[in-house]
This record gives C-alpha cells, sequence and structure tokens, in this order.
C-alpha cells in the first residue's frame, strides 16, 4: 500500500487557501528533512494520476517543499488504496475521522 509518486500528478479538492501557509512551508521542510511524512496522505488513482482523500494538510506541503527543492520535493510517499481495498479503507479513515 505504501508508493512513492509524482507530486504533480496529485490532485486535491480542498485549496491551499484553507491552510495556514507558513505552516506549510514549515512542513515542507521538514517533510524534505526525513524524506516524507509521518502519517503520509492517502490517495486512490484516477485518470490524470491520483486523488487525495487524506491528508490534504500533508499534499500542500509537499507541494512547499517541492517549491523549495524541486529534485528532492518530486515524489512523495503516500498510501496508495487500490480498488480491491478502497472501500474498507475508506470505512476506516471515516472512523478514525481522517476522512469525510
Amino acid at each position: 500500500m505504501l508508493a512513492i509518486v509524482p507530486v504533480g500528478r496529485i490532485s486535491c479538492d480542498i485549496p491551499v487557501c484553507n491552510f495556514d501557509r507558513n505552516e506549510l512551508e514549515i512542513a515542507g521542510q521538514l517533510a524534505l528533512t526525513i524524506g516524507g511524512f509521518i502519517i503520509p496522505p492517502v490517495v486512490v488513482r484516477d485518470s490524470s494520476g491520483y486523488k487525495i482523500i487524506s491528508g490534504h494538510f500533508q499534499y500542500h506541503a509537499a507541494v512547499a517543499a517541492r517549491q523549495l527543492n524541486p529534485r528532492a520535493g518530486e515524489t512523495i510517499p503516500v498510501i496508495l488504496l487500490e480498488s480491491e481495498n478502497q472501500a474498507t479503507a475508506l470505512s476506516q479513515l471515516k472512523m478514525l475521522r481522517f476522512a469525510a
């Protein structure tokens, strides 16, 4: 389930303006330091690449990391939900209050 994906192929339906830009930049720098996030974003495949279903803040922080260091921030570790386990994983995320 853990995968490394290009940040540029991820889409997110929560706009960046919902988050504090300073916190995103700090989180992006921290992600560059350790190579990702302690709690990685959760994505599913879609027609253009991947879509965030949980971890919108981490995604936007990854975009900030990519701006800070394009080479090191090109990819991000994510939890990739494949079609056979999406329903179960989404139920778990909702129960844990990580998804709407």
